[in-house]
């Protein structure tokens, strides 16, 4: 699903493209900004394994927003989507951190969950030397990727899931692509969740701790979930249900459903439409939405460390 997971991570990007109130009182000037990208950056290291994350800063002389990337593929595939996914963010005075996690054939869950929080607590950690706006952190995952930010930021005091990498940062927004939110109640032909399961498969416990809807409380950021009526892969019953449960917990939430939409493939008017919805639902939560346009910017990638 790498196709699947750059198609969300450039549908975000385009999103942030339209002009933001309030927004000349950043000095980021989107056209003429430079990007320093930095791949492979380490951000943990687990039984000798190390664990990676691509790193693409915004040149500017203030502290910039920053969106935490995590892709899908049902946590058996799938990879940080390229740079080039992300040129709007870029435009719009994002910075952009796509993160690398274990996949399933390596390590069964909640391997995953960890290395997501291992990376947000990188984030927060090198925040000031990176340049990033503590304040302004959007998380963003696709499918399996919406599953996991969920969890991570869910279940965030969960002594499960810490891999002592310290205390994540909080997090302004979390945007959820149609993930998984409830895996009781979703059986993929594929096999997916037994196989990320591994020993656990069919441990209805297991299931609902590694359940985002089962882990929900008023402590979640506000949420942005997207999700096509016609998807065929997670229902739209999964983000139904997690709106509901959002709303009943005054949990800032919107629902956006596609008509038509499958999993992750929207027509240009429908994307369109979600990128206004998406625009006015960060506006709300203050993160700072620059003007500009997708167009490529200038490139000053070093050797040196992002």
């Amino acid at each position: 699903m790498k196709t699947v997971a750059a198609a969300c991570a450039a549908a975000l990007a385009a999103a942030l493209a339209a002009p933001s109130p309030g927004a000349a009182a950043m000095e980021v000037q989107p056209r003429q900004a430079a990007i320093k990208s930095r791949v492979d950056v380490r951000y943990h290291v687990v039984a000798g394994r190390a664990l990676h994350l691509d790193v693409h800063r915004l040149q500017s002389s203030r502290p910039t927003p920053v969106l935490v990337f995590v892709h899908g593929g049902g946590w058996s595939r799938g990879a940080r989507p390229p740079r080039a996914s992300f040129e709007a963010a870029f435009a719009m005075g994002f910075s952009v951190v796509a993160v690398e996690y274990r996949l399933a054939d390596e390590a069964p869950a909640p391997a995953a969950v960890r290395d997501v929080r291992c990376a947000l607590a990188w984030v927060g950690r090198e925040a000031a030397t990176l340049g990033f706006d503590r304040r302004h952190i959007v998380v963003e995952g696709a499918s399996a990727g919406g599953h996991l930010v969920l969890l991570a930021v869910a279940a965030r005091d969960d002594p499960e899931f810490d891999a002592g990498c310290g205390r994540m940062p909080a997090i302004a927004a979390v945007v959820d692509r149609y993930g998984i939110t409830d895996l009781a109640a979703w059986h993929p032909a594929s096999g997916a969740v037994d196989r990320w399961l591994g020993p656990h498969a069919g441990d209805a416990r297991y299931l609902r701790q590694l359940s985002p809807l089962a882990r929900l409380d008023s402590r979640m950021p506000p949420l942005f979930i997207v999700h096509g009526d016609a998807d065929r892969v997670v229902p739209l019953a999964q983000s139904q249900a997690l709106f509901a449960a959002a709303t009943a917990l005054g949990v800032p939430v919107t629902l956006h459903v596609v008509t038509g939409g499958g999993h992750g493939a929207f027509d240009a008017d429908a994307t369109a439409r979600l990128d206004v919805a998406l625009r006015t639902f960060l506006r709300a939560q203050h993160v700072p939405v620059l003007d500009g346009s997708p167009a490529p910017l200038p490139d000053a990638s070093t050797g040196e460390p992002p």
